[in-house]
């Protein structure tokens, strides 16, 4: 989904035909696109919104069309801000990426996201994490929330009074507890349980 019909054009002919894939729909509008993702139920949603378009899509939008079991990818302007990104990724968007990601680079996202969601089954579509007991300890929660903050490992040693190893340590048993393979990763699921 995308307002403007370049980046459409843009989005299809980077999947369309490509490794198997096959563009089942493009749409202009998010309410247009949540139709035609509940019509189609496609393998994969791509919602571009540049910060114009920003405000028009809802949270909910984006978790009724994740509701349908396929990953959402909603790329955003540089303008995006992070309470706008923190509400796509609780609704369960999978991934955000800025409009400026290169294009190989989304592709394997969008690749990734939709092996990672049918090896995960309807029953889980927001993957490995349980929001209800994920078990994290209090200092990985601590390390979480600066982690999806942005915040380097030296800063949070310095704010944490811990040393840099140590932060380290922290995330990286975050990182097995919740199946994240990364930092972007720890940070999305910071922001889709609840943490930040």
């Amino acid at each position: 989904m995308s307002a403007q019909p370049l980046v459409r054009i843009g989005i299809r002919s980077l999947f369309d035909g490509v490794g198997g894939t096959r563009v089942v729909a493009d749409c202009a509008t998010v309410p247009d696109a949540v139709v035609e993702a509940e019509r189609l139920r496609p393998d994969l949603v791509v919602l571009d919104v540049p910060d114009a378009a920003a405000a028009q899509l809802q949270p909910d939008q984006v978790r009724q069309v994740r509701g349908l079991g396929c990953p959402v990818i909603v790329l955003v302007g540089t303008m995006a801000d992070r309470a706008r990104v923190g509400a796509f990724l609780r609704a369960g968007a999978t991934t955000i990426l800025g409009r400026n990601t290169d294009p190989g680079r989304l592709r394997s996202t969008a690749m990734t996201a939709v092996r990672r969601c049918a090896e995960a089954g309807p029953t889980s579509p927001g993957g490995p994490a349980s929001p209800r007991d994920p078990g994290l300890t209090p200092r990985e929660v601590d390390v979480l929330t600066l982690v999806a903050k942005g915040e380097s490992n030296a800063a949070m040693a310095v704010g944490l009074n811990i040393a840099a190893s140590t932060v380290k340590w922290h995330m990286a048993r975050a990182a097995r507890k919740l199946g994240a393979r990364n930092r972007t990763d720890l940070a999305m699921l910071a922001v889709r349980l609840g943490v930040v």
